[in-house]
């Protein structure tokens, strides 16, 4: 099990690197960077999540699925009581960023690639159960901290939002595979499967050629002052 995981985090990360050259040498620009971005998160992610899915789950995979959503709950209800005492002596904005920052990890396109790498399609069905619950509570309570409570009607349309993602939808998508046990033609699935392995190299090349873009010694002469 070790050398599987280190084999695939080893594989992706030098996949990183091919994003990293070919930003160096410009044959990735900020534009068609942005283009495979969004090729991405709105159609291979997706089809990762269904594609992930589409498996046979017996009754224990559906329970731990259940339970995903129920630790999920408990988590971030934990999370937001020991942040919330932490930031006390923090004074001005700094305690709403870093009390957000606290509860709210980046669960962004890169983690489904390594679940799916190291873990599986099941690895991908339980990271796509919790982030339905991290996108509820970050458009909610995440809008919260900075906004505050009198912004009900914002934080709504947010929530309602959040069914429109790609991702969820695909999540929903999935969950109905799986509650009603629909069998998916064996041509369909092996099209959304191959589509859906793209999301790793993909993301890994998209997080490359972002990685020369970011300032680093600005980052280290901004973290003192963040903590000040």
């Amino acid at each position: 099990m070790g050398s599987t995981v280190t084999n695939s985090v080893t594989s992706l990360f030098l996949i990183l690197l091919v994003g990293v050259y070919g930003r160096k040498k410009e044959i990735i620009n900020q534009e068609i960077n942005k283009g495979l971005t969004n090729i991405l998160i709105n159609i291979t992610l997706p089809l990762l999540i269904i594609s992930s899915f589409m498996i046979d789950f017996d009754i224990e995979m559906k329970k731990n699925v259940y339970q995903t959503f129920f630790f999920s709950l408990i988590t971030f209800g934990i999370t937001l009581i020991i942040s919330k005492v932490l930031v006390i002596p923090i004074k001005g904005n700094k305690r709403n960023i870093l009390n957000f920052s606290n509860i709210f990890t980046n669960t962004g396109f890169i983690g489904f690639p390594l679940l799916n790498a190291v873990l599986g399609p099941e690895g991908v069905v339980y990271g796509s159960t919790y982030n339905i619950i991290f996108n509820i509570f970050v458009w909610t309570y995440g809008l919260m901290i900075y906004k505050g409570r009198n912004q009900a009607s914002s934080i709504k349309d947010k929530v309602l939002d959040i069914f429109k993602q790609p991702t969820i939808i695909a999540v929903l998508i999935g969950l109905t595979i799986m509650i009603f046990s629909i069998k998916i033609p064996p041509v369909i699935f092996t099209s959304i499967k191959l589509v859906g392995d793209i999301t790793g190299p993909l993301s890994m090349i998209v997080v490359g050629v972002s990685l020369l873009n970011i300032n680093f010694k600005n980052i280290l002469r901004t973290g003192p002052y963040i903590m000040e």
